[in-house]
């Protein structure tokens, strides 16, 4: 947090209503589709020919500028939560499952009550978004058809990907909240990305870095490698089912590790 905090004063020195990101969509049942959180497991057998990555924390390094903004906004709600239960509340949920976290501790709140907060996010977002440290070169080197699987909105996906440069890895291959009625942890997300590529679920491999994440590319049938370099720890992760790694420079020889299982 102490990183951001000169961020936080340079563009609100001396406010008391400082600008939510809102994250807002339930895991619904839908008979005719996967359980959501249910482990199917991979193909040990086949050789994976896709990868499809998480956004945010994976891609983009957008999650430890939020958290922080976070904290500020939930503060001035009544709710002084720290760094590590808002990674565990909130790191890899849709918007609708933040905003009944949110109501679980603060209580109903008024439907307009993030609009003093949004342009302290998207500010964030537009002048201090970077890529993750070594993503870039891993996304270069890993020569796979590549798709992106997000309980972001398209739209910040999209941005997201413009403001890094990392748009011209993925061809158009994204799957965001408003392709997905249901978000992570249910698998449509993965199982719509592996679709993209053309490929089965157990022919992709899944880059996640939160445990939602996780759970839910297990449960479309994809191996996992969880990013430990995150907000969320690497026992969580494990714990989810994925095979932990630290750096985005190890990925690509993780990732060749993988093709002929």
């Amino acid at each position: 947090m102490a990183l951001l905090l000169p961020w936080l004063a340079r563009h609100f020195p001396s406010s008391n209503t400082l600008p939510a990101a809102t994250r807002i969509n339930r895991c619904c049942p839908h008979e005719d589709r996967p359980p959501c959180g249910r482990h199917v497991q991979p193909g040990k057998g086949e050789a994976i020919k896709g990868i499809v990555f998480d956004c945010d924390g994976v891609l983009v390094d957008s999650e430890r500028l939020l958290v922080v903004i976070d904290q500020y906004v939930f503060a001035q709600l009544g709710w002084e939560a720290s760094i590590e239960e808002i990674t565990r509340r909130f790191v890899g949920k849709t918007e609708a499952q933040c905003e009944i976290e949110i109501q679980s501790v603060l209580g109903p709140l008024p439907g307009d009550w993030r609009e003093p907060y949004t342009d302290l996010y998207e500010r964030a977002l537009r002048e201090d978004l970077t890529a993750v440290p070594g993503v870039e070169a891993a996304l270069r080197e890993i020569a796979l058809p590549k798709a992106v699987a997000s309980n972001s909105p398209r739209a910040t996906i999209l941005r997201s990907l413009s403001t890094t440069a990392l748009t011209p890895y993925f061809h158009g291959r994204l799957v965001g909240a408003d392709d997905d009625d249901r978000g992570k942890p249910c698998p449509d997300s993965y199982l719509r990305a592996a679709e993209l590529i053309g490929l089965p679920p157990s022919e992709c491999l899944a880059v996640e870095d939160s445990p939602t994440g996780v759970v839910a590319a297990r449960a479309a049938g994809m191996r996992v490698l969880g990013f430990g370099g995150g907000l969320s720890t690497p026992q969580t992760l494990l714990a989810a089912g994925a095979d932990v790694f630290h750096s985005m420079s190890d990925l690509p020889a993780l990732v060749e590790s993988y093709l002929d299982q």
